[in-house]
């Protein structure tokens, strides 16, 4: 079974014994002073050995909005998701690293459990990963399910006044 360097996007191959992961990375603006991929990549490795799993690789987009695309159309979490049998789960640092609306966040409910792959997300602030396995009760998906809901208003919220402030700032001379 593969393993990779937390920048990798490919595996190399040696043997683990636990559960493969892989890490997926994810930022919506790309600037020269962030720090988030790292911290991400930080979170994202606390949560597999949480959950005793062997993180064997990375996808990452970095300048990709979660809002404007699904994650089965970023660039390299969507080559990943084309090849389910390389690993047996993902984990992302916090759910909005994931997806920023319902419907994104179904799709990927149904994909893991169709395809046999459990989700994980790092949850700031508590002690456990969010985890939705294959076999997933009815909370564990209601609870991803209320928090895209809320990236998802939050989304909105966020576009709205944007939208306001550039109507502002073009009628002013």
């Amino acid at each position: 079974m593969p393993k990779t360097s937390p920048h990798s996007s490919q595996p190399t191959s040696s043997p683990t014994e636990y559960p493969r992961a892989l890490g997926s990375v994810r930022l919506g603006y790309l600037t020269e002073v962030t720090t988030s991929p790292g911290r991400q990549r930080t979170a994202i490795q606390l949560c597999t050995e949480q959950l005793g799993f062997a993180l064997i690789a990375e996808a990452t987009d970095l300048g990709v909005s979660a809002h404007r695309m699904s994650p089965f159309e970023r660039p390299s979490l969507s080559s990943w998701l084309r090849r389910p049998d390389e690993y047996d789960a993902i984990v992302w640092a916090h759910v909005d690293r994931a997806v920023r609306s319902v419907a994104h966040m179904s799709e990927l409910i149904e994909w893991g459990q169709k395809r046999a792959k459990t989700l994980a997300v790092g949850t700031p602030g508590e002690h456990q990963p969010l985890v939705v396995t294959p076999q997933a009760d009815g909370d564990a998906v209601r609870r991803c399910m209320n928090l895209a809901y809320a990236l998802e208003q939050e989304t909105l919220a966020v576009s709205t006044r944007l939208a306001g402030t550039h109507e502002v700032l073009r009628e002013q001379p």
